[in-house]
């Protein structure tokens, strides 16, 4: 799933937020098509939750919120060309 890597990122950040610009910078350099891939990915996730994202990558964090949170900024971020 697309929205495992930057998750990934941030596995260990007691504020994910504060990671936001260098995990930008990582996606904002991929294929136009992984981000369009990863926005409808998180735009799906955010709004019919399927998951706990807190479990992804097999740990547990301890704030689901944080990392909704930080998702909805990297789908409000993402630049995608037509």
């Amino acid at each position: 799933m697309p929205l495992t890597l930057p998750l990934y990122e941030v596995i260990y950040e007691k504020q994910p937020l504060n990671k936001i610009d260098r995990v930008m910078n990582s996606i904002n350099k991929k294929k136009e098509a992984f981000k369009l891939i990863l926005a409808e990915h998180i735009e799906s996730e955010l709004q019919n939750p399927k998951q706990k994202i807190s479990q992804i990558h097999q740990f547990q964090y301890p704030d689901e919120e944080k990392l909704r949170h930080f998702l909805a900024e990297i789908l409000n971020r993402l630049t995608i060309k037509d």
